[in-house]
């Protein structure tokens, strides 16, 4: 805004050499016009960009949902700040073809699921456990009950909120002091806090994600054996969710374990890539169809859509990098696209179009 003070009077000074007052006053009033459209244009772009997105209940997920998730491999990577209007940068990070599944299933009536009796979710979750959830009526919440693998086992007794919508940028959820039993009968303490620590714009990958906000989930956790013996099991994670996507875009979870159970550290950074849910309500439905194909120049990317939302058209190659990657909000019916694919090697790619869990691809040969 300094900028186009100094260059209104910069003109209006130029202008008592160059014009009569009555001229003057006619080019003050068109130029200050046309500078409070930009600062009003200016202002709107940066509410656009760093806009909160609120959790809703289509962030929880559901039994029948399968999340996949391209990784990170780099464990230096780091969450970054928290707050307001924050810009989180992971571009220099390569997300590589390596993925991991997040599988949300009902838990049975045998075996281990048995000793979890109001869990309606599990989880087999990356860490090489099952993870055990209730999810309420209403689909508000979602609480944690604990978990199980072959060397270990931890159940909470009181309720320990996991996550409850809406939640918006500020918002903590508040659990009392867990308790519980843990393995061969040990007595569980600690503590699972959860709080929306900011908001703003994530860049990962060649894409950029306006209107994200952060969660960061802290489970602190210790199994006391008596005897001055203990297990502490500390798991922190960052997830960044967007609004029209239920998992979230990217998470960073670091996990440390200790004691008698075994000592484990592990870091997984996961970007998503495609998920398969069970609720349909959502889901826009996309017809795609691309041509020419091969292509050498130009490829045209016809595609009709039954509702209005956010779509990301891009194109990936064999590899998984991501060569081209455009983000934009559409309205209901059908839509022509045009992308410049006469500076890539030739080759076979995977278009894709994008709107919230609903993903169409067609395969893409470029020619020279």
């Amino acid at each position: 805004m300094m900028m186009e003070i100094w260059w209104i009077n910069f003109i209006i000074a130029e202008s008592n050499y160059f014009t009569t007052p009555s001229k003057k006053n006619l080019m003050i009033k068109k130029i200050t016009k046309k500078i409070i459209g930009l600062s009003v244009i200016s202002l709107f772009t940066v509410h656009s960009v760093f806009a909160q997105y609120t959790l809703q209940s289509t962030n929880l997920p559901n039994a029948g949902d399968t999340w996949i998730n391209k990784t990170i491999a780099d464990t230096s990577i780091q969450p970054g700040g928290a707050g307001a209007n924050v810009i989180w940068d992971f571009n220099l990070y390569s997300v590589t073809v390596n993925t991991l599944s997040e599988e949300f299933r009902t838990p049975s009536s045998t075996g281990v699921d048995t000793t979890f009796p109001t869990a309606n979710i599990k989880e087999a979750s990356y860490f090489g456990w099952t993870d055990y959830f209730y999810k309420n009526p209403t689909g508000t919440e979602i609480q944690y009950l604990g978990f199980q693998n072959s060397s270990n086992e931890v159940r909470i007794t009181n309720t320990q909120k996991l996550l409850t919508v809406p939640l918006t940028y500020g918002t903590s959820i508040s659990n009392a002091a867990l308790t519980g039993t843990g393995y061969i009968g040990s007595t569980l303490t600690g503590t699972i806090s959860v709080i929306a620590d900011g908001y703003g714009t994530l860049k990962v990958g060649t894409l950029t994600f306006n209107n994200v906000t952060r969660v960061k989930y802290d489970f602190n956790m210790v199994e006391d054996f008596g005897g001055g013996s203990e297990s502490p099991v500390h798991l922190v994670k960052y997830s960044w969710y967007r609004s029209g996507l239920r998992p979230p875009v990217m998470s960073i979870s670091t996990l440390n374990m200790s004691g008698i159970v075994g000592n484990s550290v592990q870091k997984y950074t996961t970007v998503t890539y495609l998920v398969t849910d069970v609720d349909d309500l959502d889901k826009p439905v996309i017809t795609l169809n691309t041509f020419p194909n091969p292509s050498k120049g130009l490829i045209n990317v016809q595609f009709n859509i039954d509702r209005t939302a956010e779509v990301t058209t891009q194109l990936m190659d064999i590899t998984g990098r991501v060569r081209i990657s455009e983000i934009s909000r559409q309205n209901v019916g059908e839509h022509n696209l045009k992308l410049d694919v006469s500076d890539l090697p030739k080759g076979v790619y995977v278009l894709s179009v994008i709107s919230g869990t609903v993903n169409r691809q067609q395969r893409i040969l470029i020619t020279e």
